[in-house]
């Protein structure tokens, strides 16, 4: 509508004349967002599980005679 933004793509745009930042640190710090280091989800993607974790959600989560 009434928005334009930077010929580079520095996540600035410019609404009824007032600089407004989509910068992904300043989206964080406007909502308390946690640095991603201590965001738990990500940690536990990236540690893993055991085949014996991935035994026990198996037999949690399918269904009783399914080939998995």
């Amino acid at each position: 509508a009434n928005a334009y933004g930077h010929e580079e793509d520095d996540y600035t745009s410019y609404v009824r004349g007032v600089e407004i930042s989509y910068a992904p640190d300043d989206i964080d710090a406007i909502f308390g967002f946690r640095p991603e280091e201590h965001c738990t989800v990500i940690q536990r993607r990236t540690t893993g599980h055991t085949e014996e974790e991935y035994v026990e959600m198996l037999h949690e989560l399918a269904l009783p005679g399914k080939d998995w």
